[in-house]
C-alpha cells in the first residue's frame, strides 16, 4: 500500500513538471541588476537571458530587474516576457550605447521603462510599456534612434526627448492614456513623428525650445486638453495629420514660435479652437487644411504677419478671430456656414493678394458678377477696417483661376439691352408714324383758256 502511495505521489510530481515546461510557467526571478557587459558576458550569468551567438539576448522568463546594456550591436528579445520594476529605477538602461535592438517586451513599474543616454542608432520596437514615470526617455544627443510600433501607455509621459536628442524617428506606436504628454520634445530638433496615434493622454505633442521637427499622417484625438502644442519652437512642420476631438486647442502655438508650416490637416471637432497663435507667434503659415466643427476655426492674438491660405473653415462658432493681431494675409479659403464668419478687434488685415489671384469665398456674400471672371464686383465688407477687396462666387481650389472677363458685347445683358433698345425705337417710331397728320392736297391750277 505504502508503495502505491510513493508511486502515486512520484506520478504526480512528473506530471506537474511536464505540465509546467509545457506550459511556461516560469516563476518571477529576483536577483539584482542584470548587466550585458561589454564583453558578450551576463552577469550574473544566473540571470535567465540566454544568448548563443552573444549578439541576441533572449528573456527566458518575467524579470523582477533592471538591465544595463554595455554591449553595442546586439539585439535585447524579451520573447514576450515582462521587465518589471517596483516604480523606481530604470528598466533598460543604454548609456553611449548604439546599434542595440530592445524588442518585444512588456516593461512596468520603473521610473524610466527604457533609458537611452547619449546613444545613437539604436532602435525600440514591438514593445508595451506601461505603468512608468517615463515610458521612454531620449536624453542628451541620444540621435538616429527609432521607436516603432510600440503600445506605450498609462505613463505619466509616453515619450521624452531631452537635450538636443536629434533626428529620431517616432512612428507606428499607439500612445495612449498617458497622464501628461503622449510626446514631449524639449531643446531636440529634426525628428520624425509618423503614423502615430496619439489618443486619450492629457496632453498629445508638446514641442518646447525646439525646431524643424516633422509631425505627419498622425492620429492625434481626445486627449484631454490639447492635440499638439508649440512654446518657443520654430521652423516645424505639421501636415496630414488628424486632429480630432481634443478637448481644447487642437494644435497651439505659442510664445514666439516663428516660421512653422501647418499644412493638410484635419483639424475637426476639437473643444476649443482648431488652430490657436498666441503671443508674438509671428511668420507661420496655415494652409490646405480642413478646419471644421470646432469651438472657434481659428483664434489669432498678438501675433503679425501670419499667412492663412486655402483652407476650408466650415461650421466653426468663428470662422476666424483676431484680437490684436495685423498685417496677416488670409486669402483663397472657403468661409463656408459659420456662425460668424469672421470677428475682429483692435486687428487690421489682408483679405485677398489682389487681382487676379484675388480672395476668399464666402458662403454669405450676396454680390453679383456680372462679367463672368469668377470674382464678386462689389467688396465683402467684415468691418470699418478689413473688407475683402475680390472675394470668389464659388468655393476655391487648387485648380481655380480667374475666368477671362466676357467683353460686353459679347454678354446675354448687352444684348438684351441692344434688342430692347431696337424694339423701343420700332415702336415708336411706327406710333409717331401713325399719328402723323396728312399733307392737304392743293388743287391743280385751272390751265389757260378755261373757264
Amino acid at each position: 500500500m505504502k508503495t502505491r502511495t510513493a508511486s502515486g505521489v512520484m506520478l504526480t510530481l512528473l506530471l506537474t513538471s511536464m505540465l509546467m515546461l509545457a506550459f511556461k510557467i516560469h516563476p518571477v526571478k529576483a536577483i539584482g541588476t542584470i548587466y550585458i557587459r561589454a564583453d558578450g558576458s551576463v552577469d550574473p550569468p544566473t540571470a535567465p537571458i540566454w544568448s548563443v551567438d552573444n549578439v541576441t539576448y533572449t528573456f527566458t522568463v518575467d524579470i523582477n530587474e533592471s538591465i544595463v546594456v554595455e554591449k553595442d550591436n546586439i539585439v535585447v528579445d524579451g520573447a514576450g516576457y515582462t521587465l518589471q520594476g517596483t516604480g523606481s529605477g530604470i528598466g533598460i538602461d543604454l548609456v553611449e550605447g548604439s546599434n542595440v535592438t530592445i524588442k518585444n517586451m512588456e516593461i512596468k513599474a520603473f521610473d524610466y521603462g527604457i533609458r537611452l543616454f547619449t546613444s545613437s542608432n539604436n532602435s525600440i520596437s514591438g514593445n508595451k510599456i506601461t505603468n512608468n514615470l517615463r515610458g521612454i526617455l531620449l536624453n542628451d544627443t541620444s540621435n538616429n534612434n527609432s521607436v516603432l510600433g510600440n503600445k506605450i501607455t498609462n505613463n505619466e509621459y509616453g515619450i521624452e526627448l531631452r537635450s538636443s536628442s536629434d533626428s529620431n524617428s517616432i512612428s507606428g506606436n499607439k500612445i495612449t492614456t498617458n497622464n501628461w504628454y503622449g510626446i514631449y520634445f524639449f531643446g531636440s530638433s529634426y525628428n520624425s513623428v509618423s503614423g502615430n496615434k496619439i489618443t486619450n493622454n492629457l496632453r498629445g505633442i508638446k514641442l518646447e525650445y525646439s525646431s524643424s521637427n516633422g509631425i505627419s499622417a498622425n492620429n492625434i484625438m481626445a486627449n484631454n486638453e490639447y492635440g499638439i502644442y508649440f512654446r518657443y519652437s520654430y521652423r516645424s512642420s505639421v501636415s496630414g495629420n488628424n486632429i480630432t476631438a481634443n478637448g481644447d486647442s487642437g494644435l497651439m502655438l505659442k510664445f514666439c514660435s516663428v516660421y512653422n508650416s501647418i499644412s493638410g490637416n484635419d483639424i475637426v471637432a476639437n473643444g476649443g479652437y482648431g488652430v490657436e497663435l498666441r503671443s508674438s507667434s509671428d511668420s507661420n503659415s496655415v494652409s490646405g487644411n480642413n478646419i471644421v466643427a470646432n469651438g472657434d476655426g481659428i483664434y489669432i492674438y498678438d501675433c503679425f504677419n501670419i499667412t492663412i491660405s486655402g483652407n476650408n473653415i466650415t461650421n466653426n462658432g468663428y470662422g476666424i478671430e483676431f484680437d490684436l493681431a495685423s498685417n496677416n494675409s488670409i486669402y483663397h479659403n472657403n468661409f463656408i456656414n459659420n456662425t460668424v464668419q469672421v470677428y475682429t478687434e483692435n486687428s487690421v488685415n489682408i483679405w485677398d493678394s489682389g487681382y487676379p489671384s484675388c480672395g476668399n469665398y464666402w458662403s454669405n456674400y450676396a454680390g453679383k458678377d456680372k462679367n463672368g471672371d469668377g470674382i464678386g464686383d462689389t467688396h465683402y465688407v467684415i468691418d470699418e477696417d478689413n473688407q475683402d477687396n475680390y472675394p470668389l462666387m464659388s468655393p476655391w481650389s487648387p485648380s481655380w483661376s480667374p475666368k477671362t472677363p466676357v467683353p460686353f458685347w459679347m454678354q446675354w445683358w448687352f444684348w438684351t439691352i441692344v434688342i430692347a433698345g431696337i424694339a423701343v425705337l420700332a415702336g415708336v417710331s411706327y406710333f409717331l408714324k401713325k399719328r402723323k397728320p396728312q399733307t392737304p392736297t392743293v388743287p391743280p391750277l385751272p390751265s389757260e383758256g378755261t373757264v
